[in-house]
């Protein structure tokens, strides 16, 4: 009985075969829907770094505005001290001038 046992499970019958060939089945579309909820996975995070990727655009753009305004800044801040110096040489001349003129 157990030789048996042993030939029947060996038989491959087709009805045999088509359950293993549906089991086969149910198991790669199992794989293929892992597959593609992974890939959803991989979108999803695909548009998250496109949104980063414009975020670090716009942060680049404006701290390139931002070095542009400093630079007009300290461009402004040196003309106004140049400006004081010749104001102040001036006024050391008229003074200098108005010493000797006065003194004489």
């Amino acid at each position: 009985m157990r030789l048996t046992l042993a030939v029947e499970r060996t038989t491959w019958t087709d009805e045999r075969l088509d359950d293993a060939v549906a089991r086969i089945e149910q198991r790669f579309d199992a794989v293929d829907r892992r597959f593609d909820a992974v890939d959803r996975r991989f979108d999803a995070i695909d548009r998250r770094f496109e949104r980063v990727d414009d975020a670090f655009d716009r942060v680049w753009a404006e701290f390139a505005a931002v070095h542009r305004e400093i630079g007009a800044t300290n461009r402004l801040v040196g003309q106004i001290g140049w400006g004081l110096v010749g104001v102040f040489l001036a006024q050391t001349i008229a003074v200098i001038a108005g010493v000797i003129a006065f003194s004489s």
